[in-house]
């Protein structure tokens, strides 16, 4: 029998605070279980809800040829696959979630397929409809490859992204790409000064700049949070040590209410990872470090901020259930915990949540089911 990889539901009914390993009263829902055919398999990356309510998402495998697909999901559980992945030209496995531009249509890259030679991955353009455009392919070269992360659109309607390798060290590139698809290589990462391997996409801050993160290099090798302009001149924020301070960003950053970015390591702290905050211009506190227990261990996914100025986000491993969590976290630091997946109903969350307009969580498992 194939795993089930699951879209969910998570209503929060009493926001509580408490201590880690506390869980406040909150109701999951499966909306769908992906049986691996021609809706998908293995989605790893977070849902957007588009003007129309609906949401929208990837999936890194399953499709007509085994290779993903883009869908949407309404709020009740019925969901229509809107393009299969070829795995040519056209682009593979989808890893980042999709972001609507002011034109109403849907954006996102693949981290494989594209040109037949590199199969570097690609960018495309997608109506809300099904229509599919694609507007990049990678080299694998100068302009990156195996792009992971979200695209985000800045104040000047281009769009900005990292690519996971690629460039002139094989180790990842910062982009900037208009909507017709003209790229431009905005930072090339050497591994050592700058960082390495970004995994995440960007955040824009309140000064117009970006801001992200490495999963590697720096001068401990274990990552780095950085800045760089829209012209491309990139300022290393901070070095993770690999200790207390955490170690490999996977996930985005995100930015709170007092202009500081908040953001998760997969590893460091304890050894399980952490959560941190830091500034525009720099100067990072580790505000939560997991302990592999009840509160999870090893976030992938960035945070996001709730309507009640709290953060929410999930861990891939660990927790009661043995298969990842979903929690909550005030800017102070308290961790609640909201749901431990136990495998029947999801298992290894990868991606953040995202929520919707009557405040429920919405979110994916890139495993579990029956």
């Amino acid at each position: 029998m194939k795993k089930l990889r699951l879209l969910f539901l998570l209503i929060t009914l009493s926001p509580l605070g408490g201590c880690p390993d506390r869980t406040s009263a909150a109701t999951l829902t499966t909306l769908y279980s992906f049986l691996g055919g021609s809706d998908g398999g293995q989605p790893q990356a977070a849902l957007v809800q588009g003007t129309d309510t609906n949401l929208y998402g990837t999936t890194f495998a399953g499709g007509l040829y085994e290779m993903g697909t883009v869908f949407t999901i309404n709020a009740e559980g019925s969901l229509t696959p809107l393009y299969s992945f070829t795995g040519g030209l056209d682009g593979a496995q989808p890893q980042a979630a999709l972001v609507q531009g002011i034109d109403g249509n849907l954006y996102g890259t693949t981290s494989a397929g594209g040109l037949s030679l590199s199969g570097a991955g690609t960018v495309f353009r997608i109506t809300p409809q099904g229509a599919f455009t694609n507007l990049y392919r990678f080299s694998g070269g100068s302009d990156g490859a195996q792009p992971r992360g979200a695209l985000v659109q800045g104040g000047d309607t281009n769009f900005y992204g990292t690519a996971f390798g690629g460039g002139t060290s094989g180790l990842g590139v910062v982009f900037k790409m208009t909507p017709a698809g003209t790229l431009t290589t905005l930072w090339q990462f050497n591994g050592i000064t700058d960082g390495s391997q970004p995994a995440a996409g960007l955040v824009q801050g309140a000064n117009s700049n970006f801001y992200g993160t490495t999963y590697a290099g720096g001068a401990s090798g274990s990552g780095t949070v950085f800045t760089i302009t829209s012209s491309g001149t990139l300022t290393t924020l901070y070095n993770f040590s690999g200790g207390s301070d955490g170690a490999n960003p996977a996930g985005s950053l995100v930015l709170g209410s007092n202009n500081r970015f908040y953001g998760t390591t997969f590893g460091g702290g304890f050894g399980t990872g952490t959560v941190f905050r830091i500034g525009a211009a720099g100067g990072l506190v580790t505000t939560y470090a997991f302990t592999g227990g009840g509160d999870g261990g090893f976030p992938e996914a960035g945070l996001i901020v709730g309507s009640d100025g709290n953060f929410y986000g999930t861990t891939s491993a660990e927790g009661a259930g043995g298969a990842g969590n979903v929690f909550k976290i005030t800017p102070g630091g308290a961790v609640t915990v909201l749901h431990s997946f136990s495998g029947l109903d999801g298992a290894i969350p990868e991606a953040s949540l995202v929520q919707g307009n009557v405040s429920n969580f919405y979110g994916t498992t890139s495993a579990g089911g029956t």
